[in-house]
């Protein structure tokens, strides 16, 4: 490790990171989506309306919403809210809608919906037109919040434009983003065993 720092220099060290960063950005791009050809989406238009049942997962945040600078302003909006409403009414779908959010933020924003929630990625779920339940695998003590948060405050403090969202389950560091900026810019989260 000595004879290698000794062999860097700056030059050594920028080259090196930038090329890492190249490679990663390089990776990232391999995980992009695609969009469907014109065939696939008339076969898959095909199949949606032949099925007998049919499964929907459907994500919150960055596939049904954007994402927004700050958690709250991630609204749906009346379009979203009327296609939910169409696809959940039919009998043959099964509708489930997966979010990181809070269950009180789901509720308010689609409890009304005939559709399935799940929330905070999985710690809470709620059937359609039933009561929200907790897994049984979850640990409730929040004795853990009190170690870990401190810890947080302590980068929050830090960093400008960040701030701790706090869940049931989960305490969210999130860096906000810029308002003309629409892509997040960062998020680091923990959650107990």
């Amino acid at each position: 490790m000595q004879k290698r720092i000794q062999q860097y220099n700056v030059n050594t060290w920028a080259e090196d990171f930038f090329t890492q960063l190249t490679s990663i950005k390089n990776r990232q791009k391999e995980f992009e989506f695609m969009f469907l050809d014109r065939d696939s989406r008339q076969l898959l238009h095909e199949k949606y309306h032949n099925a007998k049942s049919r499964l929907l997962l459907l994500d919150y945040d960055g596939t049904l919403v954007p994402f927004s600078p700050l958690p709250q302003e991630a609204q749906p909006d009346t379009s979203l809210l009327s296609l939910l409403n169409v696809l959940g009414r039919s009998e043959h779908n099964s509708v489930y809608i997966i979010s990181g959010r809070d269950s009180n933020t789901l509720q308010q924003w689609l409890g009304h919906l005939p559709v399935n929630l799940v929330a905070e990625h999985g710690a809470k779920t709620k059937a359609n037109n039933d009561n929200w339940s907790v897994d049984q695998h979850i640990h409730t003590d929040e004795n853990w919040k009190e170690i870990i948060q401190p810890v947080m405050e302590t980068y929050v403090k830090r960093c400008a434009n960040t701030f701790i969202d706090q869940k049931e389950f989960r305490l969210y560091g999130i860096l906000e983003m810029q308002r003309h900026n629409k892509q997040r810019l960062g998020q680091v989260n923990y959650m107990p065993n």
